[in-house]
């Protein structure tokens, strides 16, 4: 985990409040993906993104995603 979690809002577009939600929401900036505005469900997507670049991840978790070559 990196050393100021709240980072994590760098790589996210706020949409602000969407019915029919009611909790904030963001934007993926690098996939069509959206979510709650919350720490734990922003970072598990950028950790699972498939658009997302390596140098951008290890930048944010300090490690190179692990690709399968299956």
């Amino acid at each position: 985990m990196p050393q100021n979690p709240g980072l994590v809002y760098l790589h996210y577009d706020d949409l602000d409040i969407v019915p029919p939600f009611k909790q904030p929401r963001v934007k993926c900036k690098y996939c069509p993906h959206t979510c709650n505005k919350a720490l734990n469900k922003c970072e598990s997507h950028l950790k699972n993104c498939s658009k997302i670049d390596n140098e951008t991840y290890q930048s944010y978790f300090g490690h190179s995603k692990i690709t399968s070559s299956q």
